[in-house]
């Protein structure tokens, strides 16, 4: 079980305000930030400046203040989120999950906080009483609700976003989307001794 630390910065219940998040939230996003010169503490710290813009509940990376990958909550679960566009994707979120790219400096860091990743992306989904799997085709029908989508998945297929995440991010430190699949099924995480040669790729 991930150790959740909580750094709550996002007002509680901004997502419900004006219906725009409807429960149940039985969704669970999986993205990552984009930001290749990010940190944890940064990203907490912009996020309690402009959650109007958009949010997340969780943050997970290197904190080096620790030596250690953590997990942050950083927003309530079971109220919704603004994190996958427009609202057909948000109002059903129980949790969304940005793995912190610019925390990450070595393939050791990334495998640890790769480990926290996968093990909170299930361990929310079963709190929110949805399956444990990523990306299914029966998610397009429910918005995502039922299931653990990527940003990515959202944006294919008609929840108003164009983002890409967790997908490029993964692969450059060696994790296919199909091994992410896998881990997400099995809890299993897949730790690559090496990554591929590869450049960072920004969220766009």
């Amino acid at each position: 079980m991930v150790q959740v630390i909580r750094k709550i910065v996002v007002p509680s219940g901004l997502a419900q305000q004006g219906g725009y998040s409807v429960p149940p939230y039985t969704s669970v996003h999986a993205h990552d930030t984009g930001n290749p010169n990010s940190s944890m503490q940064n990203e907490h710290d912009y996020l309690a400046a402009h959650y109007n813009d958009a949010f997340y509940t969780h943050l997970v990376g290197w904190n080096p203040s620790t030596g250690q990958a953590e997990a942050w909550q950083v927003a309530e679960t079971n109220q919704g989120a603004w994190d996958l566009g427009t609202r057909s994707g948000n109002a059903n979120g129980y949790g969304s999950v940005e793995f912190v790219g610019g925390s990450i400096s070595t393939q050791e860091q990334f495998n640890a906080a790769y480990a926290v990743y996968v093990e909170l992306l299930r361990q929310l989904a079963d709190e929110a009483h949805a399956n444990k799997i990523l990306d299914p085709q029966e998610a397009i029908a429910t918005a995502g609700a039922g299931y653990i989508v990527t940003h990515n998945f959202a944006s294919r297929n008609g929840f108003g976003s164009s983002h890409v995440d967790p997908l490029a991010f993964l692969a450059k430190w060696g994790v296919s989307y199909d091994q992410f699949k896998n881990d997400i099924a099995g809890g299993g995480a897949f730790k690559p001794t090496t990554a591929p040669d590869a450049q960072p790729v920004n969220d766009v």
